[in-house]
């Protein structure tokens, strides 16, 4: 029973020994992010870093793929919409609204060169 009690104790002390550890520092995050730019060895770098035993590179590896993941999906659906826009010609209507107001000049413009040019 005592034996039982002291692993117990034990891994009470491991478990406060790394919860102890330094975390990383601002540079180090700053570090971690342009070394995940690189293209394939970041990349690969960042997925180790996803089973690290550091806590927090670890959270910080998922913290990246989930901004990567929001931002995949609201270019997604930009480029949709603007498909939608330009197959369906409701750019022009758009368009005139946008001039109207008189906001983007420019993007009107592109928009309604972009839908008559099929």
């Amino acid at each position: 029973m005592s034996k039982e009690k002291k692993t117990k104790e034990q891994k009470k002390l491991e478990k406060m020994e790394r919860a102890r550890k330094p975390f990383v520092s601002a540079w180090g995050y700053v570090g971690l992010s342009v070394l995940w730019f690189i293209p394939v060895l970041g990349w690969l770098i960042w997925f180790f870093n996803l089973f690290s035993k550091k806590t927090n590179k670890r959270s910080y590896a998922r913290s990246k793929i989930c901004s990567v993941l929001f931002l995949v999906i609201v270019v997604a659906i930009l480029a949709l919409a603007l498909f939608l826009m330009v197959t369906f010609d409701i750019a022009p209507e758009l368009t005139s609204k946008i001039t109207e107001l008189g906001l983007f000049k420019g993007y009107a413009e592109v928009v309604g060169d972009l839908a008559y040019t099929k």
